[in-house]
């Protein structure tokens, strides 16, 4: 509940600094801000790759990953978004929209869905 809250406030605060962009500006995938005096990075993806870590070459092991700012990184909380340990196995990568933050290495997702 803390998280959703955490990034509630942030999402809302962001909105409110706006720099221009357009909804429909897809020349930069994915942003990422650190917020300094909460010592958090929020990312916000608008799509981006989810993939099995046993088809990730650094990972070579089972487990949900999503790639950001160019490596992927393990999504910390799968089961209270609903997935399996292995929700991504055996696909080449799954094309998802999400939001959450950056925490002890790994990501925890507020939301996460799948593109068609």
């Amino acid at each position: 509940m803390k998280i959703l809250l955490t990034i509630t406030a942030v999402l809302a605060l962001g909105l409110g600094s706006c720099s221009g962009e357009t909804a429909d500006d897809t020349s930069e995938s994915q942003a990422s801000h650190t917020l300094g005096a909460m010592g958090m990075t929020v990312v916000h993806l608008h799509d981006t790759i989810a993939r099995c870590g046993c088809a990730i070459e650094e990972v070579g092991e089972c487990g949900n990953y999503v790639q950001i700012d160019g490596s992927f990184v393990e999504l910390t909380n799968s089961k209270k978004l609903g997935l399996g340990e292995m929700a991504w196995c055996g696909q080449d990568g799954v094309r998802v929209q999400t939001a959450g933050e950056l925490s002890d290495g790994g990501y925890v997702a507020a939301e996460l869905t799948p593109i068609d």
